[in-house]
């Protein structure tokens, strides 16, 4: 059977889509978030307090607590908006053997990531508003940070914050059993 859709030549001749959606894409507090923000925030006082400092010592030549300042905002921002920005370019599709995350992003483009739902696969309802499903992790290593090597890390993967989770839980569980 010759598909004409946009999913031609990526699904199987026989495999059929049966849903898609998109995560909500607002912020959505993590301890990690708060964490990460707070450290940002902590340099930008620091950068804030060598700045007063600089002026009351009456040395106004040195920017050097400057970068300290918009760095630590810049992290703090990012922190906070990033993730709701890159959910803002996903799209999600379960088919009868697999889901997909799609993503488009500015300046990076195209991505499209396949997971199989065997019996096997875990599945994991994450009780947030609105819920999530996680069906995956991967290993990501991050760079070093201040010289200081921070290993790799196991990274959850699946549908973020998607108001229907209870039926598309339903739907893999469905997909496990052999059925759609």
């Amino acid at each position: 059977m010759k598909r004409d859709d946009a999913w031609a030549g990526l699904l199987d001749a026989d495999e059929k889509v049966i849903w898609q959606g998109r995560p909500d894409s607002g912020i959505k507090p993590t301890l990690p978030m708060i964490g990460n923000a707070a450290v940002g925030l902590f340099v930008a006082f620091i950068g804030m307090r060598g700045l007063i400092q600089s002026y009351a010592n009456d040395q106004t030549h040195s920017n050097f607590p400057l970068f300290f300042i918009c760095g630590g905002l810049i992290s703090a921002a990012y922190a906070i908006f990033a993730p709701g920005f890159l959910r803002r370019y996903t799209w999600y599709t379960l088919t009868d053997r697999r889901a997909f995350i799609a993503k488009n992003l500015p300046l990076r483009g195209r991505t499209l990531k396949s997971y199989p739902i065997t019996a096997e696969t875990a599945i994991e309802l994450v009780d947030s508003t609105p819920p999530s499903l996680i069906f995956a992790s991967e290993n990501k290593s991050f760079a070093r940070m201040f010289f200081i090597d921070r290993g790799p890390s196991n990274s959850e993967i699946g549908f973020e914050y998607i108001p229907d989770a209870r039926h598309v839980l339903k739907l893999m569980r469905d997909i496990q059993k052999g059925g759609t």
